[in-house]
């Protein structure tokens, strides 16, 4: 049977848990589809970018739902809502691989592994049902819900002699079925910015109050969305339908009771988790912690007591969503991607940032190779993500201690899998792909870099078909390109 991007096999090859011979057998099948080939690198690139994208805090007094259904009260409208326009009803859009929407959606890479203790009986809800099941129906069946994100941020100083834990203001966030969210997060200035997503029809609606300007754009289907078209964190809460879970401990919270819960495993060489509170009594979600307190507390982190200073550099080492409402009662009108009338309207069919130019992509295929021993990776390895794991390890060294190349290498990834907390994300994270999902004919990318030398004139190191032209382009070894008809490659193309 031909092998097709839906094949869960291409899960196991991509995060090494295959035997030899059964990752044999992918590879040669592999050879014979690129469309494969991508899938396997997608999965591969989510998975290394495991803190890429995180995001959480209860609001005093008024919940978020309880300020939306006022903020809507006061908005007069009429007319078709957007999920009228847009949605026939009860028809979700589900994505080709779960793992990917685990991670790009719940932010981190979720691949599972955990201990079923037993302890069932701290857990039912009624005759055959657990409160786990009746935790993920509740999420599952929810129409409306309403919560919040808290951002952490450990940050730096130059000389990495200083360092202390930043809470970003918490990002509201509310979701209606299907498929449709907005979120809030207030500024410096006391601004408060609103993105409203379509994520089934891939299209989202900025708000910028102090510029008075909407952005509607549509997102790329390689891009993150604000959430997953089945629901807030859908991947994630259907973690909970498996054994693979932990029972950590019982914490008194100021709410009540909780029981703890985890879902932990080794993913590609690093250690991921997921902590569930669930309420003792109601069974409904708490708080949602990725990653779990076994990686990241921000209750007991060292430097969450430490002062602040001059920032040089940071990471974002975990998230805690909360205060979930699934009761709330919110007008549609809230998740309209209609621009109020007194702003300026920019309509993006693709974000600008994503138009990588050829010679771009090319110069990172060479900061690849030269930090690569001077010599091209294997295909898995173009989006900086190394099968040794040096890429970590190069991260985590002082600048002081880095080659030139090494440097380089760093300062490059670093443009590209940038969180900008502004408007628009920059999230460039491989530009080798997004250049050749924007700018080449599909299926006409040929790698054969792997263990050619860096600066040889004569030596392939791929090829593909920009759209609209009748040659190939070849790229070889010291970087240049030529255009070439498809009879004279080496190998057979598509027509």
């Amino acid at each position: 049977m031909k092998i097709t991007p839906d094949d869960p096999r291409l899960t196991a090859y991509a995060l090494d848990e295959l035997d030899g011979a059964e990752r044999k057998a992918i590879e040669t099948e592999l050879e014979d589809s690129d469309e494969c080939q991508r899938e396997v690198e997608e999965i591969a690139r989510t998975a290394a970018l495991l803190s890429a994208e995180l995001a959480a805090e209860p609001l005093p007094q008024l919940t978020y739902a309880q300020q939306l259904a006022i903020e809507a009260k006061l908005k007069p409208h009429s007319g078709k809502t957007e999920s009228e326009k847009h949605f026939p009803i009860g028809v979700l859009l589900k994505g080709r691989n779960p793992l990917r929407r685990a991670l790009g959606f719940a932010v981190g890479a979720a691949v599972l592994v955990g201990i079923w203790l037993g302890l069932s009986s701290l857990f039912t809800a009624g005759p055959g049902t657990t409160a786990l099941a009746q935790t993920l129906e509740q999420f599952q069946k929810a129409r409306l819900i309403t919560w919040t994100k808290t951002i952490y941020m450990r940050e730096f100083s130059e000389d990495r002699q200083q360092t202390w834990l930043k809470t970003l203001p918490p990002i509201r966030c509310a979701y209606t079925a299907p498929g449709l969210y907005r979120e809030e997060r207030v500024d410096a200035s006391g601004q408060t910015h609103t993105k409203i997503a379509d994520t089934i029809n891939r299209r989202e609606l900025v708000l910028n109050p102090a510029q008075r300007k909407a952005i509607l754009r549509d997102v790329d289907k390689l891009e993150f969305q604000i959430g997953e078209p089945e629901g807030p964190y859908a991947s994630v809460m259907k973690l909970l339908e498996g054994d693979d879970l932990q029972f950590v401990e019982t914490r008194k919270t100021p709410t009540g009771e909780v029981n703890v819960f985890r879902y932990g495993k080794k993913y590609a060489g690093k250690y991921w988790s997921y902590d569930y509170w669930i309420d003792a009594k109601t069974k409904q979600l708490v708080e949602l912690h990725i990653p779990g307190t076994d990686i990241f507390d921000p209750d007991k982190d060292p430097a969450r007591d430490n002062p602040p200073g001059k920032m040089f550099w940071g990471d974002l080492p975990g998230v805690v969503m909360s205060g979930f409402v699934f009761s709330a009662e919110l007008d549609e009108s809230l998740f309209r991607l209609d621009p109020p009338a007194d702003y300026t309207v920019e309509t993006i069919t693709r974000s600008p940032r994503y138009n990588l130019m050829e010679k771009e992509m090319i110069d990172f295929l060479g900061i690849l190779a030269d930090y690569n021993d001077q010599t091209f990776p294997e295909r898995l390895e173009l989006a900086g993500v190394f099968s040794d794991g040096r890429n970590s390890k190069t991260w985590e060294k002082p600048k002081e201690d880095r080659t030139v190349a090494e440097q380089k290498f760093v300062e490059t990834l670093g443009h590209y899998i940038e969180i900008n907390q502004s408007d628009r994300p920059i999230g460039l994270n491989d530009p080798v792909g997004y250049f050749l999902h924007q700018s080449t004919v599909e299926n006409s990318f040929r790698y054969l870099g792997k263990g050619v030398k860096l600066g040889d004139k004569d030596r392939f190191v791929c090829w593909y078909k920009l759209k609209g032209a009748t040659t190939y382009r070849v790229l070889y070894g010291d970087l240049s390109v030529r255009d070439v008809a498809p009879e004279d490659l080496p190998l057979p193309v598509e027509p």
